[in-house]
């Protein structure tokens, strides 16, 4: 009898180790994901400041390329359009926002 509770306690000692080690695996996906979209809304942080250096506005216009370029690929990723990269896409296109927003914000604060 001692043999067959010991056999047991193996069994569910191994189902938590393996419980502990999908839960792991999960995390670390988890933070791979948000590390990896954290830096594509970088990314177009930064295009969007190169392209407000070199393009500021659209040709013939007062719309920031910047903001042009960021609606168009969250308008693309949200469409499906890019299927796999939609969701990157987006996420770029919203770095590109955030940074227009934050320009825009300054101006305003400081000019108060």
């Amino acid at each position: 009898m001692a043999d067959s509770l010991t056999l047991t306690g193996a069994k569910e000692r191994l189902e938590r180790l393996r419980s502990q080690l999908s839960n792991m695996r999960d995390q670390a996906k988890h933070a791979t994901r948000v590390g990896s979209e954290s830096l594509i809304v970088i990314a177009g942080g930064a295009a969007a400041g190169a392209l407000q250096n070199k393009m500021p506005f659209l040709p013939g216009t007062q719309i920031p390329t910047a903001a042009a370029v960021g609606v168009g690929l969250i308008a693309a990723g949200m469409s499906g359009w890019l299927e796999d990269q939609g969701d990157n896409a987006a996420f770029l296109g919203a770095g590109m926002l955030a940074a227009l927003a934050a320009k825009e914000t300054d101006k305003l604060l400081s000019a108060a």
